[in-house]
């Protein structure tokens, strides 16, 4: 890891020549808004808008050549008729690319050439142990109600059915199949409302309810659909002051034990366990923090970690080969670096937004304080770069009631 840490260091002299952040450069729209990786390794493809247009970029690894596409002039809303912004990139195989518009959705080839209309969402790959399947699991209405398996190389779709009710939370199993969901059913005569849990034993099984709960109730939802017969993995924090990972018993309508948890922090995600193998788990607390079960993986975090230290480092791809690292922290906006693991060399590929790359920025601590009546609320503070005290404060609130601010 000697390149590695070469890379590190040149990364930290530039932050001793570092400029405070001007206004212009703070509202300058030059970006990268994402990156991903191809699922064979060969590719990276990165979303790009240069002020004016979107693009879509493939940087191929083993030349170490990049292609850029422009993204089809102004991509409409159906309802509205206003333009829309790439979002988010999906691999649906190594070939083809799904390109999300957060109300439209789009499959492209590597020339930057539309194959089909998806959907208005992507949700996620739909096969998640085959990297070649182009089958993605897709929102097909405005209101994210019905969903559909739908091949991104032919737009080929199969609907996915659930009982009566507004779709509220969907769990898959680990062929794309839809196997629980939270329902939202509301009694207009009795002006009642409820949410209902649901599992689909099997694909061309009836539905089955498994449980009931008042709008103001706490409840729990099905997170992922394991292979074990009668079995859930679910979400939940009854009982606790946090959401854990539970075993869930469909048979006897019971919790079971805890699979992921933590005393102070919600479990946001636990991952790899579609497949059957608990790799990593993704904890909410005032940073959130990616801890690997996986041995190989955890090795890998620990040496990015190292280089790039004081960041939140989320890594994908294959711990024994190719690597991209999502690296961000509260002064560095984001960028990512591609690692390669067998000869042990690390390149920046991109970064977030470009015109702060040299600038100084301020920090964001972790604070508490007490409310009037004693509660004690977190928060992030930072504070002026000259150290001055008693100085004006701008409070940034965010909305609710279940939303929060993030560091970095």
């Amino acid at each position: 890891m000697r390149h590695i840490v070469a890379l590190a260091a040149a990364s930290v002299m530039l932050l001793g020549r570092a400029e405070p952040l001007t206004i212009a450069q703070a509202f300058d729209p030059n970006s990268v808004s994402q990156a991903a990786l191809s699922p064979d390794g060969k590719s990276v493809a990165l979303l790009f808008f240069d002020g004016n247009d979107f693009q879509l970029r493939f940087y191929y690894i083993l030349t170490d050549q990049t292609r850029t596409f422009h993204l089809f002039g102004e991509v409409k809303e159906i309802e509205s008729g206003r333009r829309l912004t790439p979002r988010r990139i999906t691999w649906a195989g190594n070939d083809v690319l799904a390109l999300d518009y957060g109300s439209l959705a789009l499959s492209v080839n590597r020339h930057g050439k539309v194959i089909a209309e998806l959907g208005r969402a992507v949700i996620q790959r739909a096969e998640l142990g085959n990297a070649d399947s182009p089958w993605l699991l897709v929102y097909t209405d405005a209101a994210h109600n019905d969903i559909a398996l739908v091949n991104a190389k032919t737009g080929d779709r199969k609907p996915l059915t659930h009982p009566p009710g507004t779709l509220g939370d969907a769990a898959f199993d680990r062929h794309g199949e839809m196997r629980a969901v939270t329902l939202l059913n509301t009694d207009a005569e009795r002006g009642i409302s409820t949410f209902s849990n649901w599992y689909l034993p099997a694909p061309g099984m009836p539905w089955q309810k498994l449980a009931e709960f008042g709008v103001n109730e706490e409840r729990w939802t099905a997170a992922y659909v394991p292979d074990k017969p009668n079995s859930l993995a679910i979400r939940s924090r009854i009982g606790r002051d946090t959401y854990a990972f539970f075993d869930y018993d469909t048979e006897r309508k019971k919790m079971g034990e805890m699979l992921a948890g933590h005393p102070t922090e919600d479990i946001l995600e636990v991952k790899g366990a579609e497949q059957g193998a608990y790799e990593q788990v993704v904890t909410g607390g005032m940073r959130t923090e990616h801890v690997w079960l996986n041995g190989a993986w955890a090795g890998v975090q620990q040496s990015v970690d190292k280089v790039l230290p004081g960041r939140v480092n989320v890594l994908s791809g294959n711990p024994r080969d190719k690597v991209l690292v999502y690296s961000y922290s509260d002064v560095e906006p984001g960028e990512w670096h591609l690692l390669d693991k067998r000869n042990g060399t690390m390149k920046r590929l991109a970064r977030s937004h470009p015109p702060t790359a040299d600038v100084r920025m301020r920090p964001m601590e972790i604070t508490q304080y007490a409310a009037d009546d004693g509660l004690t609320i977190p928060a992030f503070l930072t504070r002026p770069a000259d150290g001055a005290r008693n100085t004006p404060l701008v409070v940034l609130i965010h909305g609710g009631p279940t939303v929060r601010d993030y560091w970095g």
